[in-house]
């Protein structure tokens, strides 16, 4: 009974104890002042030492303002991690990578094997696995970071809005993360892939021009200034990131371009709402037209068909599409959600995919790149041969192709 009416007692005194350590803060954590929150790791060569580019989120001090602020922070080191821990070295702030969705490697390298610089990521328990990791080959990834778009002056953000795109947007985009990059690179075939990310110059308008002439204020309207283009206010640069770099054994050996982009999403995800568009289909004996059509499905199916002596891809690919725009001089689209597909479009977009998913498969096989993971389906699915073609499996493939198209009736 005693026993009984003592543990009451004690939970509430350790209870007691616990909150008494929470409020006297002698808990061992990091000061939220000192502490930078990473939203973007850079990565880049110095000569010898790894030049890392840390994008840090700034906390607004007026809580009026909806603008995000940035700062970048420098290290450098000869690995990756040391140049990290010298980031905290010399600036006095810790550097928080929980909340870092980006990776950049630099144009630096190019000819080298990325996954010096990337096994640090995919190993600390400090960074998601789920951070989107991409490449530049024009810039280097510090000054990549540092342009600013004119819808976020935040540039991480803006690229992670065209990485991780929704149902309505275009599937033109090969997003990787972290994770996935470096098991691919531990594989047996040590393929990978990531996006090539572009900055595209805008053009300044004459009215921003002009109200940023001269003293470079804005116009005032209620109180508030507008118009002037300041160093926080966004800048001119948006990104494109509609080609892949190609991995084999951590070197980039290849690059698929839009269409080869699009066609290997086709084979491997859901494309929904993605466009595309048919050119130069013959409407009538005189005239051509172009065509905008709109994926409402896509099924696909890629089988290895093989024995003792050959292999072969069997890739079977229905879409189902309507027609959303023309430039014909007659229109034949009509305010109604069915919008049936004339049977020249059909042949001339059956046309357009096999064309590109052939070179899509002999990018492929240049290359030595198994981006569609055809290794592994050998390995399940044919495993009485794997023996006997592991080894020259793309060298051997032929392709069997089957592509239909289908509109709505």
């Amino acid at each position: 009974m005693k026993i009984k009416k003592l543990k009451p007692k004690l939970l509430i005194l350790a209870v007691f104890i616990l909150f008494n350590v929470f409020l006297s803060g002698t808990v061992g954590v990091v000061n939220i002042e000192k502490m930078a929150i990473i939203t973007a790791i850079g990565i880049d060569m110095d000569n010898e030492e790894y030049s890392i580019t840390a994008q840090i989120a700034v906390p607004e001090e007026d809580s009026t303002s909806t603008e995000k602020k940035k700062t970048h922070l420098e290290g450098k080191g000869k690995t990756v991690g040391d140049a990290i821990k010298s980031i905290s070295d010399i600036s006095g702030w810790y550097p928080q990578l929980v909340f870092c969705n980006l990776i950049v490697v630099g144009k630096d390298f190019k000819d080298k094997n990325v996954l010096t610089v990337l096994d640090f990521f995919s190993k600390t328990l400090r960074v998601q696995d789920s951070a989107q990791v991409v490449f530049t080959e024009e810039e280097t990834a510090r000054e990549l970071l540092s342009e600013s778009s004119p819808m976020d002056n935040i540039s991480s953000f803006a690229i992670q809005k065209i990485l991780h795109k929704k149902e309505g947007f275009n599937k033109d985009v090969a997003e990787i993360n972290i994770k996935d990059f470096c098991s691919d690179y531990y594989s047996r075939t040590s393929s990978s892939f990531m996006p090539i990310i572009k900055t595209i110059k805008q053009e300044e308008s004459k009215s921003e021009s002009s109200s940023n002439g001269g003293s470079g204020s804005g116009n005032k309207m209620g109180g508030m200034e507008t118009g002037g283009k300041t160093p926080e206010s966004g800048g001119n640069s948006l990104f494109d990131a509609k080609n892949t770099a190609m991995f084999k054994n951590g070197i980039l050996v290849g690059t698929l371009t839009e269409e080869e982009t699009a066609t290997f999403n086709l084979l491997t995800e859901s494309s929904k709402e993605t466009t595309l568009t048919v050119s130069n289909v013959k409407e009538n004996l005189t005239e051509k037209c172009n065509y905008l059509v709109t994926i409402l499905k896509n099924k696909r199916k890629l089988k290895l068909s093989v024995d003792e002596k050959k292999i072969n891809l069997d890739i079977n690919l229905h879409i189902f599409c309507k027609v959303s725009d023309q430039n014909s001089k007659t229109s034949t689209i009509v305010a109604s959600k069915n919008n049936p597909l004339q049977s020249e479009i059909k042949i001339a977009l059956e046309e357009k995919i096999k064309n590109d998913i052939q070179s899509l498969i002999q990018k492929i096989k240049s290359t030595d790149c198994d981006i569609l993971k055809l290794d592994e389906m050998l390995y399940r699915y044919n495993h009485k041969y794997y023996p006997t073609h592991k080894d020259k499996l793309l060298e051997k493939m032929q392709l069997n192709l089957n592509v239909t198209v289908t509109g709505q009736k």
